[in-house]
């Protein structure tokens, strides 16, 4: 951690000042906080999302562009984003990391990057990308930053998952600059939303140890994408709806230039990511569209995306003048 991002943390129980002592304390309410292995520390691992940082620890590399050489999640980024790729001096938070899929991606705009999660995720993306950001394991529900601090803020796949959806997209609204730019994602209820597998599955597996799951939610999925593999010839794109309809990911169709292990290993990554979280109620455009009027955020934009509706918008206050891309 460098000294001058103190400035920008902050307690999340009082929001008051943190003095460096070897760990982190509190100037207001005497609180502390480690920093550990160029983690600040304020929560602990054993949490309700917890299976993420199990799945991010064993799965580090599975979605990093510089590791898989495929460009997913730089094209996810900046088609969810559409943000200047030259942010040079803009201050950037990332609100639940996982591995650094996007972290990678925010260090090369030029801004100053804070990224967290709420579980050892993070330490899989500190190894990832080193000193290039100020890492922190946090509650997206008591940040430990100070209001009114970032230029953009971005927070994809996150927001189903925490216990309440509408208070921590508050929390981000709370912690951008006036005029400042957020970016975010939630998974959307339709007509289709009761027929995915999923949501059948889940009362089993929600909220058990990720480690003792693991293995069961490995051979659920090998026996069915196995299975799949023989209906490919016949079926085609259509596999992929049956195999979301039978509660695991089958990505053979939607990513046919990636090598055929690699597609596995994704696969069965996003299975697991689908059937263990404690959280995943997903949203109508609508209600997210109410909650940002009520933050008071402007340019609202919101549009069917990848990871089901994708939100864009910008905090009340000075309009601010965006770079060429």
């Amino acid at each position: 951690m460098q000294r001058d991002a103190l400035q920008v943390y902050c307690c999340p129980r009082c929001h008051g000042t943190l003095v460096d002592q070897g760990s982190l304390a509190c100037a207001g309410c005497a609180a502390r906080y480690d920093v550990r292995d160029g983690v600040a520390r304020f929560v602990g691992s054993d949490n309700y999302a917890r299976n993420f940082g199990f799945q991010w620890n064993r799965f580090q590399a599975t979605q990093l562009d510089s590791k898989t050489g495929l460009g997913l999640s730089g094209r996810r980024f900046w088609a969810q984003s559409r943000w200047p790729r030259d942010l040079t001096g803009e201050l950037i938070l990332e609100a639940g990391s996982g591995a650094g899929r996007f972290t990678e991606i925010l260090v090369r705009t030029g801004a100053r990057v804070f990224t967290f999660d709420c579980t050892e995720a993070i330490d899989a993306n500190h190894r990832s990308n080193g000193e290039a950001a100020e890492f922190a394991q946090a509650d997206i529900l008591q940040m430990p930053f100070r209001d009114g601090t970032f230029d953009r803020v971005v927070c994809l796949g996150v927001l189903q998952h925490t216990p309440s959806a509408r208070l921590a997209l508050a929390a981000l609204v709370r912690v951008l600059k006036p005029g400042g730019r957020l970016v975010a994602d939630h998974y959307v209820f339709n007509a289709l939303t009761p027929f995915r597998g999923k949501y059948w599955i889940r009362p089993l597996t929600r909220g058990r140890r990720p480690e003792a799951m693991f293995p069961w939610v490995n051979r659920y999925f090998d026996f069915w994408y196995s299975t799949l593999g023989k209906m490919h010839p016949v079926l085609g794109p259509a596999t992929t709806h049956l195999a979301d309809m039978l509660g695991i990911c089958d990505y053979r169709h939607e990513i046919p230039e990636a090598p055929a292990e690699m597609v596995r290993e994704m696969s069965l990554l996003d299975t697991f990511d689908m059937l263990l979280p404690a959280y995943d109620r997903p949203r109508r455009p609508a209600t997210l569209r109410r909650w940002l009027e009520q933050l008071g955020m402007r340019e609202i934009d919101i549009v069917d995306g990848y990871n089901g509706i994708e939100v864009r918008s910008r905090r009340a206050g000075l309009p601010r003048i965006e770079k060429r891309r």
